[in-house]
């Protein structure tokens, strides 16, 4: 099993591979800085290739009369890969709006559907926007599967959670050390590093599975929709 990396320990083994215990040049706040920016890449790279490492999922209630629920904190880029819901006797997927027009004949015992909102910084409308709005407290009916933001580290006890891939974030890092620095043959030998870590990664990134099952399932989204949702068909 992979190792989880504190700040802490991120720290003291860069400190040490660059000899940096007693560097004045690079401060804390910038190794800090160099580490996250790090993890920003690292992310970046593997939401392109397979997102569903950071795959996660958690449940809410509803609300009576309130229409708007907030997206999870450590969501990332708005990326709901489904909203189910199931309140013991009902059981069904909550899909997107689709014709914005639909939503003004919502009826209080249709089914949920929902739009995502995202109004600018500081404005409080930023969530699930559900059709119709709930008419009754329900505890946990809903099930959210999304896709999670890797950690940023702040204090000494945080934990990078990409293991995997904790040796680009260290390459990366002695990049922009040597940069900073001005050490021409270390930026060549620190660039030769990175892009060996950043193939690296791509390769087990491209065969990633999580486990041996390859079987192609039927497509059978077609007649659910038409079966399922047939009273509501005309609202889709």
């Amino acid at each position: 099993m992979a190792k989880y990396f504190t700040l802490a320990e991120i720290k003291t083994k860069l400190k040490q591979d660059l000899d940096l215990e007693q560097e004045q040049f690079i401060v804390s706040s910038e190794l800090l800085g160099y580490i996250n920016e790090a993890i920003d890449d690292c992310e970046a790279f593997i939401h392109g290739l397979y997102a569903d490492y950071f795959f996660k999922q958690d449940t809410f209630s509803l609300v009576k009369d309130q229409s708007l629920y907030p997206l999870p904190t450590d969501i990332y880029g708005h990326k709901i890969r489904r909203l189910l819901f199931n309140d013991g006797t009902e059981k069904y997927r909550i899909r997107r709006v689709r014709r914005i027009d639909t939503t003004m004949f919502s009826e209080p015992l249709d089914f949920y559907r929902y739009i995502l909102e995202n109004s600018a910084p500081g404005e409080s409308n930023i969530g699930h926007r559900f059709y119709p709005t709930p008419v009754a407290n329900e505890t946990d009916v809903i099930t959210r599967f999304y896709i999670r933001n890797a950690n940023r580290l702040v204090v000494d006890a945080d934990i990078c959670d990409i293991p995997e891939f904790v040796n680009y974030i260290f390459a990366h890092v002695k990049y922009n050390v040597a940069k900073k620095e001005k050490l021409g043959q270390d930026i060549q030998i620190a660039a030769a590093h990175l892009e060996a870590e950043r193939k690296l990664m791509e390769g087990t990134l491209m065969t990633m599975v999580p486990d041996g099952d390859n079987k192609i399932l039927m497509d059978t989204s077609h007649y659910d929709d038409f079966y399922y949702h047939l009273y509501s068909y005309f609202q889709y």
